[in-house]
């Protein structure tokens, strides 16, 4: 998971033809994350830097965020991406709101994740299709 990860698509998964994404991370429409750079080293301290151009989109701009992987235990569901933003002047240990993605896949090439959203009953995913950098 360490390392530099640029984020190639994101595809949608059981989602109704009408049914749009308005906002992911409660930061920005899903097309301004396609080409972010997700730095996770080693130490949980990492960031996302915003590459796409659009409207609403940011380029330029960097999230820092603290990150780790939380493993549910044997028979307790598949391990999860957990992050939270940190603002400026933020102490990561006062910080109470994060978002958990499912680690579908990862290797030292790809990373999937999956983040459940629930579609007025049914569930659907948005999924974060990650290829290494460094």
């Amino acid at each position: 998971m360490k390392g530099q990860w640029v984020l190639h698509s994101i595809d949608k998964e059981n989602f109704p033809s009408a049914y749009s994404v308005k906002s992911v991370f409660e930061e920005a429409p899903p097309e301004c994350f396609v080409g972010s750079v997700w730095n996770l080293p080693n130490n949980g301290k990492g960031t996302i830097t915003f590459d796409a151009e659009g409207t609403l989109c940011a380029p330029g701009a960097v999230r820092n965020i603290v990150w780790s992987i939380y493993n549910p235990g044997k028979g307790n569901g598949q391990p999860q991406f957990q992050f939270k933003k940190i603002y400026p002047g933020d102490k990561p240990s006062n910080v109470t709101a994060g978002y958990r993605l499912d680690l579908s896949y990862a290797d030292s090439e790809q990373l999937v994740l999956r983040m459940p959203l629930d579609l007025e009953g049914t569930a659907g995913y948005l999924v974060f299709n990650f290829e290494r950098l460094q």
